[in-house]
């Protein structure tokens, strides 16, 4: 089974979805990346109809987004691309190619409850994007956390490198090195954009990602957001290293637009300009990294580790 394990369900449909898009729309960043004419396509519910009808993709993991704890247990609502589990357990109920990836902090009180409740909905993954979420990885108050997702077989999505287009405060909470506590405990993580850097000027934590991949079974990374000018000779570092390649998940981390263009000196023109022309983006996003040259067995290793109904074993549902 094909699976993108990292895309996001922006909430648009609700009143306060469509509050956070207008202020989204008010930012450079938000200008320069989404057009006013994106955001009604970029709503998880019309990219889930759009999941449905690509022709590559057999599954994948639409992410929630859980916001930082405040005082009192307080769940603030400064950033922007907030999504309620329950939004995206109703995509996963109704589109039968979602699986639903929840978002849980786990400084909040009732972190272990609603994590119960999320492997009762259907959870496949946890994401925590860190310098968002003001969330410590190797924070011991994480610990009754990750026993509670090994328990479950609960794999963890999350963010490594810096974080650029959403509100944060501290990235170095985004370094791999903080996620050991995690695998030490038994949990499965998966480093999305695997510790790439996008700015020349930033600092790399990919260095950092590599050891780790190679040190722990139990650790991988996404290939979320790397289709981009500044980020592809990581892909070609993933490509020419066999042991890194077992240690990489397919993901695309849509809607975000893929820079197709990136691949120009690897493809050649006539391929990137049919590339260009695919309508699907799930579709024209996989072809890409199929044209790169990644096996069969980078596109089916997500849904190995991903968690899923009892009555189903991972390498039934991987074999579908």
């Amino acid at each position: 089974m094909i699976c993108d394990i990292h895309v996001h369900a922006i909430e648009l449909t609700s009143h306060a979805g469509s509050e956070r898009a207008a202020r989204l729309r008010q930012t450079l960043r938000g200008r320069l990346i989404f057009k006013k004419s994106d955001l009604i396509s970029h709503d998880g519910k019309a990219m889930a109809e759009t999941l449905d009808s690509c022709r590559m993709i057999d599954k994948a993991v639409f992410l929630a987004m859980d916001g930082p704890v405040g005082r009192n247990d307080v769940i603030t609502d400064r950033d922007i691309f907030k999504v309620r589990n329950e939004y995206v357990a109703g995509l996963a109920e109704n589109h039968s190619k979602v699986l639903f990836g929840t978002s849980i902090n786990p400084y909040r009180e009732n972190a272990i409850f609603e994590l119960e409740n999320a492997v009762k909905a259907g959870a496949c993954l946890v994401k925590w994007l860190p310098s968002v979420q003001n969330i410590d990885p190797a924070d011991s108050r994480c610990i009754p956390f990750y026993e509670m997702m090994a328990h479950y077989r609960l794999p963890l999505l999350c963010h490594t490198g810096n974080e650029h287009f959403m509100p944060h405060q501290n990235n170095r909470l985004n370094d791999p090195l903080r996620l050991i506590p995690a695998l030490n405990k038994g949990v499965t993580v998966i480093g999305a954009h695997c510790g790439a850097r996008m700015f020349l000027h930033e600092k790399c934590y990919f260095k950092y990602w590599r050891k780790m991949a190679l040190e722990y079974e139990n650790f991988y990374g996404d290939t979320s957001a790397f289709i981009l000018p500044t980020r592809i000779k990581y892909l070609e570092i993933l490509l020419d290293d066999s042991r890194l390649q077992d240690k990489v998940l397919y993901a695309s981390d849509l809607p975000m637009k893929p820079w197709l263009w990136s691949g120009l000196f690897r493809l050649g023109w006539n391929q990137v300009k049919e590339l260009t022309a695919v309508k699907n983006p799930f579709d024209r996003h996989y072809l890409f990294l199929q044209k790169m040259g990644f096996s069969s067995e980078f596109f089916h290793r997500g849904a190995t580790l991903l968690r899923f109904p009892q009555n189903q074993s991972r390498q039934e549902v991987a074999n579908e």
